[in-house]
C-alpha cells in the first residue's frame, strides 16, 4: 500500500522530512501495526517520528470552529477517550486526551459553560446521554469531519515538527493503560493482552536463535528494547526488529516473563 501511494504521487520516501504516526488511543492491533511500520521506515530512512495523539488529530479536523471541540472514542462501559480543544484560528489544547466516564465528561462541560461540538465514534453510543444531560449549547460534527483522518495526523505532525516538540516514540501502551482503568479483573485482562503481544516476538527470537533452548527460557523487555537469553532481537531480521521495537514500546517500565 505504501509503495503504491509513493508511486502514484511520484514522491520518493527519501524526500520526506518526518513520519507522523497516530499514537492512540485506538485499536490495539491497528496501533501496533502502524507504530511498527512507522518505526521501521524511520529507522531505514533515518527520519524522525512525530507522535500525534489520536484525540489531537481528531480535534484538528474542525478548523474555524467557534466552540469547544470534544472528540470522543467509545471505551465501553459508559466511558470515553476524549480531550478538549479550540481551533478558531490557532489550534489550542485545552485539556490533553484522557479517559473518563461519560457522565463526568458532561458535568465538566456544563461547568465550563461553553458551546461544545462533539465528534467521533463515541457520539452515536452516548448520544442519548448527551441529549439528556447537556445543559449548555452543543452540536454534532458532520459525518465527513467526525472520524480519524490520516491527513489530519500528517498535517498536525508537520506543525509539531516545526514547533520542535519533544519527539516521543509511538506507543501501544495507551490502549493497554486504558484497559487498566477499573478492577483487578480488568488489570488481569490487561496482563493477558500484554502476554499475547509477546508471542510474535518470542517466536521470531526462537526461530532466529535455534528454536527452544535453555538460553531462551527467560525474556525481558523495557523502553530501551527487547532482550532474550542475553541477546537482543536487533540488529536482525527486518520483521524481528519491527516487532521488537513494537513490544519494547508496549510496556511501561520493564517486565520479566517466564516462557512456557
Amino acid at each position: 500500500m505504501i509503495d503504491e501511494i509513493v508511486k502514484m504521487l511520484e514522491v520518493p520516501l527519501e524526500s520526506i522530512d518526518a513520519i507522523a504516526v497516530s499514537g492512540g488511543p485506538g485499536s490495539f492491533t491497528g496501533l501496533r501495526i502502524g507504530s511498527a511500520t512507522a518505526k521501521g521506515l524511520g529507522l531505514a530512512l533515518k527520519k524522525p517520528l512525530i507522535h500525534v495523539p489520536t484525540m489531537d488529530a481528531m480535534g484538528y479536523c474542525l478548523y474555524g470552529a467557534s466552540a469547544l471541540i470534544c472528540p470522543m472514542l467509545d471505551a465501553r462501559r459508559q466511558q470515553v477517550y476524549t480531550g478538549l480543544y479550540r481551533y478558531e484560528e490557532k489550534f489550542e489544547i485545552v485539556k490533553e486526551q484522557y479517559i473518563t466516564d461519560i457522565h463526568a465528561l458532561i458535568a465538566e462541560l456544563n461547568e465550563r459553560g461553553e458551546r461544545v461540538i462533539f465528534l467521533g465514534d463515541g457520539v452515536p453510543v452516548n448520544r442519548a446521554v448527551i441529549e439528556e444531560e447537556m445543559k449548555v449549547p452543543y452540536s454534532f460534527a458532520p459525518a465527513q469531519a467526525s472520524r480519524q483522518r490520516a491527513s489530519a495526523v500528517a498535517a498536525l505532525g508537520a506543525v509539531y515538527l516545526a514547533e520542535e516538540r519533544p519527539r516521543r516514540q509511538p506507543s501501544t501502551s495507551r490502549i493497554i493503560c486504558g484497559n487498566r482503568r477499573r478492577s483487578a479483573s480488568a488489570r488481569s485482562q490487561s496482563a493477558r493482552a500484554r502476554w499475547i503481544s509477546w508471542q510474535p516476538v518470542l517466536w521470531l527470537w526462537r526461530r532466529n536463535n535455534g528454536g527452544r533452548n535453555e538460553n531462551a527460557k527467560r525474556a525481558s523487555c523495557s523502553d530501551s528494547g527487547f532482550t532474550a537469553g542475553g541477546s537482543s532481537c536487533g540488529p536482525g531480521t527486518g520483521t524481528g526488529m519491527l516487532f521488537g521495537c513494537m513490544v519494547g514500546e508496549a510496556f511501561t517500565g520493564s517486565a520479566d516473563e517466564q516462557l512456557g
